[in-house]
C-alpha cells in the first residue's frame, strides 16, 4: 500500500537518456497532527539499469504474488521459478521474456527511495515523520533448475529478499488484494490508475474519487510534467476509457468526468466513479502472522510448477504426542 500512491516506475518502456532521479511532493492534511504536511519522495535508480520502466511495475506485482502463495508474507525470502513467474506476467517462454524480467530485477534491485514524512507505519497508522532511505530488494539470485534432480528445491530455484523496511510494511498488514488478472493485461497509465482507485475507493461507502487533475497527473501517477491540462485530459481519458470497457469504473460523459475549477484558469478536477460489479466490499489481503498456518521451509516441497505443503497428519501428530507424553512421564 505504500507504493500504490508513489511513481516508482516510468509510464515507457525505457528511461530517456541520463534520467535515474524522479522527484515528487504532494500536500496532504495529517489527520494526527490536524494540519497540512509536505510529504516528498526522490526515487534513484541505478546509474547503469537506471529507474524501473513500465514493465518492472507488472514484475513488481508478480513478485507480491509469488510471495503470497509462497509463505503469505512471513518471511522476506522468497523461493520461486522463472518459468512461473513468466506465466504469472503471461509473457512467452522464450529467451527475450527472460532477458526482460532480469533487466527488470537489475532495476527493482538497484533501485532506492528518500521518503520525506511520506512512510506510513501500519502498526501505529501514522506517517513517520522522519527522513529515511528504503530499497525496493534486497537481492535476487537466479538457479539453473533444468537439472534439479533429486535436491531439495531451494538448491535450484531462484530467489529474492526483500528489502527490510518494506517487508516491516507487508508483515505489518499493510497489503489490498488486486485482481491480477485485470492489471497484468492493462497498459502502463491504465494500470497505475487501477492501483491508485482500488486503493482509495472503499465500498459501499466510498464510490466515487476526485483529484486535482495536475496534482493526480504529475504526482501520483508520474506523467510528465511537460503535459499541459490538454494532454493530460488527453492521455488519461485513453486510461479511463479502458477501465470503462472492463466495467471497473463507470463510464462518464467528458463533460461530468473533467470540470474546470471556478475561477482558476488552467486548473481541473477529474472524477471517478467505481463500477457496479466492484461496489461489493473487498477483504484485505490477510497477511498477518496468524493468518495462515506458517511453514518452515522442510514442510514444503516444489512439484509440478507450484509449493506443496507437506506436514504430518492429523492421525500421525496425535501418535507423536502420545509417545511424547509418554517419554517425559518416564
Amino acid at each position: 500500500m505504500n507504493l500504490v500512491e508513489l511513481p516508482v516506475f516510468l509510464l515507457s518502456s525505457r528511461a530517456p537518456a541520463g534520467l535515474n532521479v524522479l522527484e515528487f511532493e504532494v500536500e496532504d492534511f495529517d489527520r494526527n497532527l490536524k494540519q497540512v504536511v509536505r510529504r516528498q519522495v526522490t526515487v534513484t535508480g541505478s546509474a547503469k539499469y537506471g529507474i524501473p520502466a513500465a514493465a518492472a511495475e507488472k514484475v513488481w506485482l508478480a513478485l507480491l504474488h509469488h510471495t503470497r502463495a509462497y509463505n503469505n508474507f512471513s518471511d522476506p525470502q522468497v523461493f520461486f521459478s522463472r518459468g512461473e513467474m513468466l506465466k504469472t506476467l503471461k509473457w512467452p517462454n522464450k529467451d527475450s521474456s527472460y532477458h526482460r524480467l532480469t533487466r527488470c530485477l537489475d532495476q527493482l534491485a538497484g533501485v532506492r527511495l528518500k521518503c520525506v514524512n511520506y512512510w506510513r507505519d501500519n502498526r501505529t497508522k501514522e506517517y513517520r515523520r522522519v527522513t529515511e532511505n528504503i530499497a525496493i530488494l534486497d537481492y535476487y539470485r537466479f538457479r539453473d533448475s533444468r537439472k534439479k534432480g533429486d535436491r531439495d528445491f531451494r538448491e535450484y530455484l531462484s530467489e529474492f529478499r526483500w528489502g527490510s523496511v518494506l517487508f516491516e510494511s507487508f508483515d505489518s498488514g499493510y497489503l489490498k488484494r488486486l485482481d491480477l488478472n485485470i492489471a497484468m493485461r492493462l497498459k502502463p497509465l491504465s494500470l497505475r490508475l487501477y492501483r491508485l482507485l482500488d486503493k482509495n475507493f472503499n465500498p459501499p461507502m466510498r464510490t466515487t474519487l476526485k483529484y486535482d487533475l495536475r496534482t493526480l497527473a504529475y504526482e501520483r501517477l508520474g506523467m510528465s510534467r511537460s503535459y499541459d491540462a490538454a494532454q493530460i485530459r488527453r492521455n488519461l481519458s485513453k486510461a479511463i476509457n479502458e477501465l470503462a470497457e472492463i466495467k471497473y469504473l463507470e463510464p462518464m460523459e467528458e463533460a461530468e468526468q473533467f470540470v474546470k475549477k471556478e475561477g482558476c484558469r488552467g486548473l481541473w478536477d477529474v472524477t471517478f466513479k467505481l463500477g457496479q460489479a466492484h461496489r461489493q466490499p473487498k477483504r484485505t489481503a490477510g497477511a498477518g502472522k496468524g493468518s495462515v498456518r506458517q511453514l518452515r521451509p522442510e514442510h514444503r516441497v516444489y512439484r509440478n510448477g507450484r509449493f506443496e505443503d507437506v506436514v504430518p497428519t492429523a492421525s500421525r501428530v496425535f501418535e507423536t504426542s502420545k509417545a511424547l507424553r509418554r517419554f517425559t512421564q518416564r
